[in-house]
């Protein structure tokens, strides 16, 4: 009985001796916290546009389509991805060849033709959707569910977790 009380006594010392120890050595752990091995983090990822065109030019490098930098007219066709950016305005369209985000304010009902106007396809989402750091809640949420309504499929539709500017 005395042997077992002791074994979990020396296994509890070692336990925390490792967590004191590698608050010590920051390699160990997840550190640079008030208590060792603890990091909390409530920081929002921020993605610059310099990131979002590498990684759009990369997936739509096969894509060319003319297109102007004024706001698409509701006649013209969309392109087989559709880039949204809500904003604390609304929503905006991305160029599909400048990458550029085009800095007309697009009405959602726009916005939901040219999104039905993409080809589904096997390759990806028709709908890829960016949020600044001015976004407004309501508008995503508007946004979600009309993009919903207008039969778009959850995997048709791609919501970019960063933040972006």
């Amino acid at each position: 009985m005395k042997m077992g009380r002791t074994l979990g006594v020396v296994a509890t010392g070692g336990i925390l001796f490792g967590l004191w120890i590698s608050g010590w050595l920051k390699g160990f752990g997840l550190g640079d916290s008030k208590f060792p091995g603890v990091q909390v983090s409530t920081q929002q990822t921020k993605v610059s546009d310099e990131d979002v065109d590498q990684t759009l030019s990369k997936t739509n490098a096969s894509t060319t389509l003319a297109s102007s930098t004024d706001s698409r007219p509701e006649t013209q066709a969309a392109p087989p991805v559709l880039d949204i950016i809500i904003d604390d305005a609304g929503f905006h369209f991305r160029n599909s060849q400048t990458y550029a985000i085009e800095p007309a304010v697009i009405p959602l009902d726009q916005v939901i033709q040219q999104a039905l106007l993409t080809t589904p396809s096997n390759e990806g989402p028709r709908v890829k959707i960016y949020r600044k750091a001015s976004s407004r809640t309501s508008n995503e949420a508007r946004l979600s569910a009309a993009l919903t309504e207008a039969g778009l499929k959850p995997v048709d539709i791609y919501w970019h977790p960063a933040v972006t500017e």
